[in-house]
């Protein structure tokens, strides 16, 4: 095998233990289960996970240059199929995949990343101002949508490729050399008859991690003064006290539901010095993490005496525990 491919990595899944392998493969390796079509039984019977070798689509640095002019490149991909490259882009990179029994792949690798699920609509491929309906994977490779002999012959006879996306100009590619190009592509295709262009997974979706849980904010009483006189106790932003994340797992995971009824005892400084239960939700853990979650939490504006001094107090109020949908 002439040229080669960059030595790669497969993973696999095991299947139903769901278990990882990582193994190596090499050039020889890459051929032969393309050529017997291994991948594909792989794929078919959901063992395989993700292809990710540094070849084919994703590069051409290991692969025979067949041609070369101007921007064009005609790359031998592991003697199995063939492609057209144009990195010469400062938007991104044009390639054209084929086989002796396919028209070919057209791919546009936008530099500019969008959500990767981005509706697949409103793309379309324009050569010399002729519509082409196209699409897009992982929110960056832009897609013909369905690859024909029409498409091809556009390709070879236009004079400047816009690719648009809800007509947005997303590249403006000069075709100047294209047709040549075109020409030794269905040449080095023509190779190796029977084969197909494998279908290699798009890079799969960014982890989804979940914003981390902003940390709880209660304003702090004002102790300054100066104060009006006989002002009754005020809790302050209550609503803040206890919140969705508060809710312990092993509480939802048990579907424990219930209301806990409290009574404060305020210090002359706005906070809590004692919890007491006064109806209880029918689970102690809950009940204790209420009066723990509002000992530490709950701020108070105190209520003054006659001679506006700020003074102790209590407040009473329910805490109702329900499982959110």
């Amino acid at each position: 095998m002439k040229g080669g491919l960059a030595r790669g990595r497969l993973f696999v899944r095991c299947l139903p233990q769901n278990i990882w392998l990582d193994c190596k493969i090499g050039n020889a390796d890459i051929a032969n289960m393309l050529k017997t079509n291994t991948i594909a039984a792989l794929a078919a019977t959901s063992v395989l996970a993700a292809f990710a070798p540094a070849a084919f689509a994703q590069t051409g640095n290991a692969d025979d240059a067949y041609y070369q002019s101007g921007p064009w490149t005609v790359l031998d991909r592991a003697n199995i199929f063939c492609a057209i490259e144009n990195r010469d882009l400062g938007e991104g990179r044009l390639t054209l995949s084929r086989s002796a029994t396919e028209p070919a792949n057209f791919s546009f690798y936008g530099s500019e990343r969008k959500d990767y699920n981005t509706p697949s609509t409103g793309i379309v491929w324009l050569f010399d101002g002729e519509p082409v309906a196209g699409s897009i994977l992982a929110g960056h490779i832009y897609q013909v949508r369905e690859p024909n002999a029409r498409v091809e012959a556009l390709f070879s006879k236009a004079l400047r490729l816009t690719i648009t996306h809800n007509d947005e100009t997303v590249a403006e590619i000069d075709l100047k050399g294209s047709a040549a190009a075109f020409r030794k592509l269905e040449e080095c295709s023509a190779q190796y008859p029977g084969s197909r262009v494998p279908m290699i997974p798009p890079p799969a979706p960014p982890l989804y991690r979940p914003p981390a849980p902003q940390p709880v904010t209660i304003p702090e009483p004002n102790l300054e003064g100066p104060f009006e006189p006989n002002q009754s106790l005020k809790p302050l932003s209550p609503g803040r006290w206890i919140g969705y994340n508060d809710y312990r797992g092993t509480f939802l995971r048990n579907e424990m539901e219930g209301t806990v009824g409290i009574t404060l005892t305020v210090t002359p400084s706005g906070r809590v010095a004692h919890c007491q239960i006064t109806k209880s939700s029918g689970y102690a853990e809950m009940d204790a993490h209420t009066c723990d979650l509002v000992t530490r939490r709950a701020r108070f504006q105190p209520g003054t005496d006659g001679d506006a001094n700020r003074i102790s107090g209590l407040f009473s109020t329910n805490v109702v525990w329900r499982i959110p949908n």
